[in-house]
């Protein structure tokens, strides 16, 4: 049918006999393969590599959401924990402001720390009040934290007056809050003060 040396080297078999191309009537070597079948499989294929595509574009945003969510609140406990921290130590100057108001009006030096207890504190207080479980509240207008604000914040302070002797005196300074979703937090400030005054 062929001759070896008339047919081209790729359909040359290893073993020395012809590889015969499956020739059919009025169609060329091309559509014998079966290429217009592999157009079609290409199409379903096409559209399964689309879906996984938007599958895994999908996944991926998805956790780039997540994580934006996760670092918002992460920011959020972090601006918290920071203002905590502040408020903290604004009550054990506050204290230490009337410590030392005390020895300038020639009172005992620890008037008004005598007693232990729980207490409130403002930033402009002349004496402890009673503890009376109040959130602190913020002012934009002069941004200042008191009790008599206009909003209303998550955090408590208390500050414990513990009496260690009569030359000194133990003050914790005590914010407590909640944050959105993340718990009970608390930042617990300590200083004591001694009777250095004659």
């Amino acid at each position: 049918m062929y001759s070896a040396s008339a047919v081209p080297a790729f359909f040359k078999s290893r073993f020395g006999g012809i590889i015969v191309p499956n020739m059919h009537k009025g169609k060329s070597l091309i559509d014998a393969a079966g290429i217009r079948a592999n157009i079609f499989s290409r199409r379903g294929q096409t559209l399964i590599e689309a879906l996984v595509a938007l599958t895994l574009l999908s996944v991926g945003f998805l956790s780039i959401f997540a994580l934006l969510g996760r670092s918002m609140s992460s920011g959020r406990a972090s601006a918290e924990s920071y203002t905590a921290t502040y408020l903290a130590a604004e009550g054990i100057e506050v204290a230490r402001n009337l410590i030392d108001a005390n020895g300038i009006q020639k009172l005992p030096w620890n008037n008004g720390f005598t007693t232990q207890g729980d207490y409130e504190i403002e930033y402009n207080s002349n004496s402890l009040l009673a503890d009376q479980n109040r959130f602190l509240t913020y002012d934009p207008t002069t941004n200042i934290y008191n009790y008599s604000g206009t909003v209303t914040t998550p955090f408590k302070r208390i500050i414990r007056v513990t009496p260690v002797g009569s030359d000194e005196i133990m003050i914790n300074s005590i914010v407590n809050w909640t944050s959105q979703g993340s718990g009970n937090f608390t930042v617990n400030l300590e200083d004591n003060f001694l009777k250095w005054r004659q």
